[in-house]
């Protein structure tokens, strides 16, 4: 896992004189936070979403980002020309590139003919 610095965040939302966090996570993101949440909670109210969101666009609905100064995204990408309606600070989270296709068996692919693997990803 990668460690996330919840510093620079923490000093944006004091430049913006936040009190009141949100903080949404992806599921896949939620057992590997807790040293960020713990640290943000030292210094604001954090109120963390257990409603499922799906990107950058859905920062959720009025009941849950309305009575917070800022929320924070963890896992996404910003899209710039999407108008949010409190201050979005967006965390994106990164894995380590490994090794793990190295030594892997596939030679259940090679005899169904294939010869090239391709590996896609997202941002969200």
């Amino acid at each position: 896992m990668v460690y996330l610095d919840p510093e620079p965040t923490i000093n944006r939302l004091k430049e913006i004189g936040a009190k009141r966090i949100l903080l949404q996570l992806p599921d896949g993101l939620k057992p590997h936070v807790f040293s960020y949440f713990e640290r943000l909670s030292k210094e604001f109210s954090v109120i963390v979403s257990s409603s499922g969101f799906y990107g950058a666009c859905d920062t959720g609905t009025r009941d849950e980002y309305g009575n917070v100064d800022a929320v924070i995204q963890m896992g996404h990408t910003i899209i710039p020309n999407v108008n949010y309606k409190v201050p979005v600070i967006f965390e994106e989270y990164t894995y380590p590139v490994t090794d793990n296709f190295v030594g892997m068996d596939l030679s259940a692919l090679e005899k169904a003919g294939y010869r090239k693997i391709g590996v896609l990803y997202s941002i969200q």
